[in-house]
């Protein structure tokens, strides 16, 4: 017991009993690598850079169905729609600078360009199910 003592795993009290140490601060060290090594690998897994485009999603006209209202931003409007053409069909961001704003379920054609999504966006606008934006 006496060597046990000395070498700090055991705090000896008074009344003869024998009580384990709180961790040292190289387990606490090794408790926050670990911890943040995880949330860097959750980071990693769940970042997307953004995918290639589907098959079949090229450049020319369209017909879009909005999905929902479209929005006024610095740069123009954006608009989640629904891009049909030649019995294909994608969920895609329209971007365009008219002045005209369309509305949920509206129907309109558009001379378009596909391209992937910025990595500031690719992650939020995937989960919305979106597929790519569209430049007309």
């Amino acid at each position: 017991m006496m060597r046990m003592l000395d070498e700090g795993l055991f705090d000896a009290r008074r009344d003869g009993g024998a009580h384990p140490m709180r961790p040292a601060p190289p387990v606490t060290l090794f408790c926050a690598i670990a911890a943040w090594l995880f949330a860097l690998a959750w980071f990693a897994l769940s970042y997307d850079e953004g995918r290639p485009l589907p098959e079949g999603l090229e450049s020319g006209v369209w017909t879009f169905e909005a999905i929902d209202d479209a929005r006024e931003g610095d740069y123009g409007y954006s608009v989640s729609a629904h891009a049909f053409k030649d019995g294909l069909r994608y969920d895609v961001r329209v971007l365009y600078e008219e002045g005209r704003r369309f509305m949920a379920h509206e129907r309109f054609e558009a001379q378009v360009s596909f391209e992937a999504f910025s990595p500031q966006n690719a992650l939020r606008l995937s989960e919305q199910g979106l597929v790519a934006d569209a430049y007309a």
